[in-house]
């Protein structure tokens, strides 16, 4: 899957969440770089459980187009589409790219202040 005109970040979607959570916008940052973290470290052992892949690839989809981080966003959704649509995708090319974008986007928000270093 070709990312590249993604961008990592929705800087729409994050001014309109500091908008309305003001000085909390950091809290949530840093729990959603915990609890993803937390997620992609089960996805290794779940590679051979369709079923779980799909829970664990939602539940980042959900996360990150929440709170503005599109690139995240776009690869867990094809991911748990094609899944969920038995389509012949490349999975671990995918949750690998998924882990790299990650960093990258644990990255960008560091270096936009939204997470302390």
């Amino acid at each position: 899957m070709n990312t590249d005109s993604i961008p990592l970040l929705d800087q729409t979607i994050i001014n309109e969440l500091k908008d309305i959570v003001e000085d909390s916008v950091y809290e949530i940052y840093q729990e959603y770089d915990i609890t993803v973290s937390d997620i992609l470290s089960l996805i290794p052992d779940s590679m051979d459980n369709p079923d779980q892949l799909i829970r664990l690839s939602h539940t980042i989809k959900g996360s990150s187009g929440s709170i503005g981080l599109e690139r995240m966003r776009a690869i867990a959704e094809t991911i748990e589409h094609g899944l969920r649509n038995n389509e012949d995708i490349d999975i671990s090319t995918l949750t690998a790219q998924l882990s790299s974008t990650f960093s990258e986007t644990i990255d960008a928000l560091k270096d936009s202040g939204l997470i302390k270093s």
